[in-house]
């Protein structure tokens, strides 16, 4: 078995008191973790999957999933490891956070980075999100409106309210990026 070292068993007893039901408890049930990976795993890429499929064929976009599959249960179960191998931590009986591990391990300027790099992470994925609502968004305001028509709200250089009416098929234009040009009086959203 560990060793008890007395500064550590103090450490496990501050983190061990909190009440179970506040903030900091290990209140998550298995149901709850699976939601939450799924919900992670998935996220906005779900919405463009179809037209990655489509447009790639099935065996590239195949191959690259399984490749990052096996990426990201090696990173989980070495992170995992890690977390076990914390002195006083080989049952998970403490409550350790991501960037704590990086802390613990390497020290401070680690756990920065590592939560600095973690942020960056969280904020492309937030972006990424908001980008695609946006983009189906605005495919169904194109398909319900009767103008066939989307609407914008330029903030510069000069405030105006724009619209930008796709061509023959808005659905399609708006899915597969075949929207016309930009003029100065109208505005394409979301072309590469």
């Amino acid at each position: 078995g560990e060793e008890a070292d007395p500064l550590l068993m103090r450490k496990i007893k501050r983190t061990n008191s909190w009440n179970e039901s506040s903030f900091g408890g290990k209140t998550i049930t298995f149901v709850g973790s699976v939601v939450l990976t799924v919900n992670n795993i998935s996220g906005a890429g779900m919405l463009t999957l179809p037209q990655v499929y489509q447009q790639a064929g099935w065996v590239v976009p195949s191959v690259v999933f399984l490749v990052i599959m096996v990426a990201s249960t090696c990173a989980a179960t070495f992170l995992s490891d890690a977390v076990a191998r914390l002195p006083g931590n080989a049952f998970f009986q403490r409550r350790v956070e991501f960037a704590c591990v990086f802390e613990e391990l390497f020290g401070i300027k680690a756990k920065r980075i590592a939560q600095v790099l973690l942020t960056l992470c969280l904020y492309s994925q937030i972006i990424t999100g908001i980008v695609a609502s946006a983009k189906i968004a605005d495919a169904f305001i194109v398909y319900v409106n009767p103008s066939r028509s989307t609407y914008a709200l330029q903030l510069t250089p000069t405030p105006d309210f724009i619209t930008w009416t796709p061509s023959y098929h808005p659905a399609e234009d708006l899915m597969y990026g075949a929207a016309p040009p930009c003029d100065s009086n109208a505005a394409v959203p979301f072309q590469d």
